[in-house]
């Protein structure tokens, strides 16, 4: 699926209109909606049973620290610093 996901997101950048555009980000997120199962089988399969809260939990909050990451390079936020 991953390989599925590269190939349309590199269609994506060759899309010329608005149409097209909503099609393959549809397919899109059909390929990417398999990665979140995914890595929790990958993590359930690949750790101890003691392990394997902990390993989720790391997983699920990474992700939510890169969102917050980007939205906030997105948004181009400047921290306004006053002196004096």
């Amino acid at each position: 699926m991953e390989l599925v996901w590269s190939v349309l997101t590199m269609v994506l950048s060759t899309s010329k209109g608005f149409n097209s555009i909503v099609a393959l980000r549809f397919f899109i997120g059909l390929a990417e909606a398999s990665f979140y199962p995914a890595m929790h089988y990958v993590i359930g399969s690949w750790y101890k049973p003691d392990e394997i809260a902990k390993r989720a939990c790391i997983f699920g909050v990474s992700t939510a620290i890169m969102v917050l990451r980007l939205a906030i390079e997105v948004s181009d936020f400047r921290p306004q610093v006053r002196l004096g």
